[in-house]
């Protein structure tokens, strides 16, 4: 059918006025176009939809069905409207997140429930996935944010938001000959076996451990390796060595372990939230204008204004 929405607005001002003269001022047109109008869409459709007397007009039997769809098609389209202009600010989506072990039991969980509250049309997927392969698959798309340990060189920080800052420290179990300390220097590890995550999962917290290390003049000896944060932990649990980890994470996981801080400078990680500026979508950007709304970001960013 070739007939158009200016067709069917003129014929619900005739259906509503039943006076050609009133229906042409409230469609805000002549007379004449106005009949041109009804004429051609009772042309396209086969079927009279006003019966027209010296007197009055008044809708045929056609032309009453024809109103109740011609309203219900118009409230659908209204609402398709409305739901498009919602989709395009950011109220309703679908977000694809990367997390890993430390964003998923740091400060994530908090800033996925303020945000399911503000925008309960957005739905959220989560992926776990270790930093590097979060920032191929921001690379190719396949999430829309990632959150990840920040570590020098990363070439995604300039589109980042930092989440929070976290302090390195060393973790040994209550019964260890270290546990009474207040700190340590990192250097007095250096003959202490070490628990470790694996190379696939926690490549870029071990490059920083290890340039860590390798500025207090030794190389760790690693004797086990574990996938998770409660494998590593529990691993220390068990007397089968130390680790260094982040210091909140490890107070709060674990009550058999003590955690001392460490007296070295740049025993700091960010986790931050990075998205690809090259695909970005109204949905990513609200969720970002949350994450900024909680305020996370501390005062030393050391990518600040980089």
């Amino acid at each position: 059918m070739k007939f158009e929405i200016r067709h069917l607005k003129a014929f619900l001002a005739l259906a509503e006025c039943l006076h050609f003269n009133k229906a042409a001022q409230k469609s805000f047109i002549t007379q004449p176009a106005l009949s041109r109008l009804i004429r051609n869409l009772e042309d396209e459709l086969k079927a009279e939809l006003f019966i027209r007397t010296t007197r009055n007009v008044r809708l045929t039997e056609a032309g009453k069905i024809f109103l109740e769809q011609v309203e219900l098609s118009l409230k659908t389209l209204e609402k398709g409207v409305h739901l498009v202009n919602r989709v395009s600010s950011g109220d309703i989506g679908h977000l694809v997140l990367g997390y890993n072990d430390f964003s998923i039991n740091l400060d994530l969980p908090r800033v996925l429930e303020n945000f399911k509250e503000r925008f309960p049309y957005i739905d959220i997927e989560l992926n776990y996935m270790p930093t590097h392969k979060q920032i191929d698959a921001i690379k190719d798309c396949s999430i829309d944010i990632g959150f990840i340990m920040d570590f020098q060189g990363n070439e995604y920080r300039k589109d980042s938001l930092l989440l929070s800052e976290e302090t390195i420290s060393v973790v040994v179990p209550k019964k260890h000959f270290l546990a009474n300390r207040k700190s340590i220097q990192l250097k007095e590890l250096k003959d202490e076996a070490f628990i470790m995550g694996s190379e696939s999962d926690w490549k870029a917290f071990r490059e920083q451990i290890f340039i860590l290390c390798e500025g207090a003049g030794f190389y760790p000896k690693i004797v086990q390796e574990a996938t998770t944060s409660s494998g590593i932990l529990g691993l220390i649990s068990a007397g089968m060595g130390i680790s260094l980890y982040v210091h909140k994470l490890a107070d709060r996981m674990r009550n058999d372990l003590v955690s001392i801080p460490l007296e070295d400078h740049h025993n700091k990680i960010y986790i931050r939230a990075i998205w690809n500026k090259n695909y970005d979508n109204s949905s990513c950007f609200r969720f970002r204008e949350v994450i900024m709304e909680r305020q996370f970001v501390p005062v030393s960013d050391p990518h600040k204004d980089s």
